[in-house]
């Protein structure tokens, strides 16, 4: 006899098939594949519903083959499953369309046993016998993605956690509450059943700086702040004592002046510098959770501002180790200054003076020093050049400076906007302001940058 001769069944949610419903007579169905995870076990979707169908004997189908199916149909968990089937196909056709739900849409017994389609973010990825366990949340709703490890050739083809994912799979309820007074149960968990690894979709993938990398970097940084403020107290404590040592002697005075002298250049730098990365980091541990890409941006800019206090520093403490250095003529000082930073490179210095310097304020050569040395160091850390040149000119009533450099120059405009992290530029025109001095800068990309600084004094003044 012809088993396909059976009268056709349409399933349903009530776990019935027609009339026959587990009768142990057996019971014709049709449908479309979804999917077939192993050569005995296929999922089909009819007009209505969908079905999960054991096969007799084990058999290769495709996605979107129409079949008919000849079996007996047994009690499922959630939903009648045909048991012992014989198939046939009887067409040929695309492969049918998930439904797309939310995560909370799965919980429906409507969509057991049916393709679907869903997004959440990728919690954790294990190992479970032999498949692939993916545990992902979406809108607080947990559910399991299950895919056979023998389709992932290797780890690295796995979206990392943390990934926004879109997948397709077979929807199942693997857990139901307990019957209530009406014997009423309601679905409690959900997996996703995926056919191969081509079903997982990588919407976005998680920010190299994650929340837990950021407190790592707030932290560190925190803990070199301390670590540099308490070596400003140090050195301001062996500052203080060896005032205290040469008050008595002869340049009491001039220690006196030379002290405070200090504390304002501290002040002024260190100082500032330090409380300003102290509330940035103040703001990162704020808003590191709900905007780490800001939280990166401050934090670019507060270890800029650290690393330029600790040259700072070190250039106050070769300071207080040349007392007398500024006791000298500013042209040699300049000269030997440049030689000093271009020693280790291969980078010509050529120097050119005319007319005669005046004795100038301690204050003014120094800042006038440290722009020429900033502008050096700049060069040789962003320019290349293969030529250094410094222009020194003292004419009646002004001196006028130039630090050119041959190197790959940079865009003015382009940089109109100082970039986070970037204080060389601004460092140069402060000190220029202290001094009433005027600083302009002119670059042209590939050509080289000229940094020209003029100051204006009084003659009679200077003489007196």
């Amino acid at each position: 006899a012809d088993v396909f001769g059976v009268p056709m069944q349409a399933p349903d949610t009530g776990h019935e098939f027609g009339g026959d419903a587990f009768s142990g007579e057996m019971v014709r169905v049709s449908g479309i594949v979804t999917s077939q995870p192993t050569r005995r076990l296929v999922f089909v979707r009819d007009q209505t519903q969908s079905l999960e169908i054991r096969l007799q004997r084990p058999m290769v189908l495709q996605t979107g083959d129409k079949i008919e199916a000849v079996g007996f149909p047994e009690i499922g968990p959630i939903q009648p499953i045909l048991q012992h089937a014989l198939v046939r196909v009887t067409a040929s056709g695309p492969a049918p369309a998930p439904h797309r739900l939310k995560a909370a849409q799965m919980l429906d017994f409507r969509y057991e046993a049916d393709l679907v389609e869903v997004e959440g973010e990728l919690r954790e990825i294990y190992r479970h016998n032999e498949g692939l366990v993916m545990l992902l949340a979406d809108e607080g709703k947990v559910f399991n993605v299950d895919l056979d490890a023998r389709l992932v050739a290797q780890d690295a083809l796995l979206p990392p956690p943390g990934s926004r994912l879109s997948l397709v799979g077979i929807c199942q309820i693997d857990r139901v509450t307990p019957p209530d007074r009406y014997q009423i149960v309601a679905p409690a968990s959900v997996r996703l059943r995926l056919r191969s690894l081509e079903d997982v979709r990588v919407l976005s993938r998680p920010s190299w700086w994650t929340p837990r990398r950021l407190l790592t970097a707030v932290a560190l940084l925190s803990v070199f702040a301390l670590g540099a403020l308490g070596w400003i107290w140090t050195l301001d404590r062996r500052v203080r004592v060896q005032t205290r040592i040469i008050i008595g002697g002869v340049q009491k005075e001039a220690m006196l002046e030379e002290r405070n002298r200090i504390a304002r250049e501290f002040h002024d730098t260190l100082e500032q510098q330090l409380a300003g990365a102290t509330i940035l980091l103040d703001a990162i541990a704020t808003i590191v959770m709900v905007e780490p890409q800001r939280a990166q941006e401050e934090l670019t800019t507060a270890r800029a501002m650290l690393r330029h206090s600790l040259d700072e520093a070190q250039q106050a403490v070769a300071d207080l180790r040349n007392n007398d250095l500024f006791e000298c003529e500013l042209k040699p000082l300049i000269e030997d200054a440049v030689r000093e930073r271009l020693r280790a490179t291969t980078i010509e210095a050529d120097f050119h003076s005319e007319g005669t310097w005046p004795e100038l304020d301690t204050v003014v050569k120094k800042h006038i020093l440290r722009i020429v040395q900033e502008s050096v160091t700049n060069a040789i850390k962003h320019a290349a050049p293969t030529r250094i040149a410094i222009h020194m000119l003292a004419a009646q009533d002004r001196l006028e400076l130039q630090v050119v450099d041959n190197g790959c120059g940079f865009d003015l405009l382009g940089r109109e906007r100082r970039a986070p992290g970037e204080f060389g530029l601004l460092g140069l025109q402060e000190r220029a302001e202290k001094i009433g001095a005027r600083l302009t800068i002119q670059s042209i990309p590939q050509q080289g940058t000229t940094i020209a600084l003029s100051l204006r004094f009084n003659p009679a003044a200077l003489s007196a």
